[in-house]
């Protein structure tokens, strides 16, 4: 393994804010600092940030990815930490405490979004920055496939984009025209485009030869961003393991790839993957879509009026159905979360959830086992439960999630 960074000497004070991180720490994706090294994070501990010239107040977005961390400041720039063996984390080596990411110090960041082993940026005038993992093709053309980088590229492409997202091996944009384009692994139709007809028009063609000519096409065709055909609506995007949703500006949702445990939102029974954007059933009436997401193998939306919608997988209670029997029950049908606060933000883990409510309390269930719901176990949570917050009369301010590990960040008392 790549050995960690040495602590710089330099110390700050932090005046205004505290971060605090949980679950998963194997590749010091928490960056907990040296000594602190922890597989599991089982409650949140504050991540000392002494270190570098960045108050957690100014933190607008974290997010992570399999093993390592992103965040943008309100000035837009870059910070990172953990698992960086294909560049994801943007550094030349891991490392265990957060430091800032070179080569988009000229740029204006507003959005980051993680795969499991890559990274986007999305600048304030549309231009997207990539790098880590190409193993698939998931960062579009960037470079030659299967090619590693830990300096962000930027990546060419004809419109702006506002969106960005990336899931286990595939990635996905939104242009400012509206359109969603992706690019990487297709294997589950993921992509939203179909190759089967490309390989079965010659009825010569078959077997072996099929095979391989599937193969090629599939290497050839998915290495770059295309677009999803039938769209010019398109307000966001979400990319799951293998399946992806999006949002229409007219409140429709639509999913396309693996649909094993419901998570495109429709009939399991009659569609078990599909490359074809299917309307998710059940959301007719549920509002104005401020934004989708995508887990591993569940799904979710938030309302206008900060209402969240689940469905898909429920093997580890990350749906929240109480009520169903039995309780770890898969549905296609997308239910409400039932919870008796006014949700300020959600955000969404491989297999897990967090929401950070108006009662100013952080709730968090489904896949616990490397404690990434922070309540001080490792079993699974079937309903959403609070997380012990230190100082929990202080403003907590926003939430973020990886694969398996978590972050809050707040505001500190002004008598401290």
């Amino acid at each position: 393994m790549t050995a960690a960074k040495t602590v710089p000497k330099t110390e700050y004070k932090v005046k205004f804010g505290r971060l605090y991180g949980w679950g998963a720490n194997s590749h010091d994706n928490l960056a907990l600092g040296r000594g602190a090294h922890k597989e599991e994070v089982l409650t949140p501990r504050e991540i000392n940030l002494t270190h570098i010239n960045l108050d957690p107040i100014d933190i607008e977005k974290i997010v992570g990815g399999g093993g390592h961390t992103l965040m943008i400041d309100k000035s837009g720039k870059v910070y990172s930490c953990g698992w960086n063996v294909r560049g994801q984390a943007g550094t030349t080596e891991q490392t265990y405490i957060i430091v800032k990411v070179s080569g988009l110090d000229d740029l204006k960041i507003v959005d980051v979004a993680c795969g499991w082993d890559c990274s986007m940026a999305l600048t304030d005038d549309g231009l997207v920055y990539a790098w880590g993992s190409n193993l698939y093709g998931q960062l579009g053309g960037l470079l030659p496939i299967g090619v590693k980088t830990n300096k962000p590229k930027y990546l060419q492409l004809d419109r702006p984009v506002k969106k960005i997202s990336l899931g286990l091996r595939h990635s996905a944009i939104v242009t400012c025209d509206n359109k969603v384009l992706t690019s990487g692994a297709g294997n589950k139709g993921q992509l939203g485009r179909d190759l089967q007809d490309a390989t079965n028009s010659n009825e010569f063609v078959e077997g072996y030869l099929s095979f391989i000519l599937r193969i090629l096409l599939e290497i050839l065709t998915n290495f770059n961003f295309y677009t999803v055909p039938g769209f010019d609506n398109v307000s966001s995007v979400s990319c799951g393991q293998y399946h992806t949703v999006i949002c229409t500006n007219d409140n429709k949702v639509f999913a396309w790839g693996d649909n094993r445990y419901g998570q495109l939102g429709v009939d399991i029974s009659k569609f078990k993957q599909t490359t074809k954007p299917l309307e998710v059933e059940g959301l007719k009436n549920f509002g104005i879509c401020k934004e989708v997401y995508c887990a591993w193998t569940h799904s979710a939306i938030i309302n206008s009026e900060n209402k969240v919608y689940l469905w898909g997988r429920n093997a580890y209670g990350q749906l929240g159905l109480t009520n169903m029997t039995p309780i770890c029950t898969d549905t296609w049908t997308a239910k409400q979360v039932e919870i008796p606060h006014k949700i300020k933000e959600f955000c969404i883990g491989s297999q897990h959830n967090l929401m950070l409510c108006d009662n100013n309390q952080v709730f968090s269930w489904g896949w616990n086992e490397h404690g990434s719901c922070g309540v001080g176990h490792i079993d699974d949570i079937y309903e959403p439960t609070a997380v012990p917050i230190p100082h929990s009369h202080e403003e907590i301010l926003h939430i973020g999630t990886g694969a398996a590990h978590c972050f809050a960040i707040v505001r500190k008392d002004e008598s401290d």
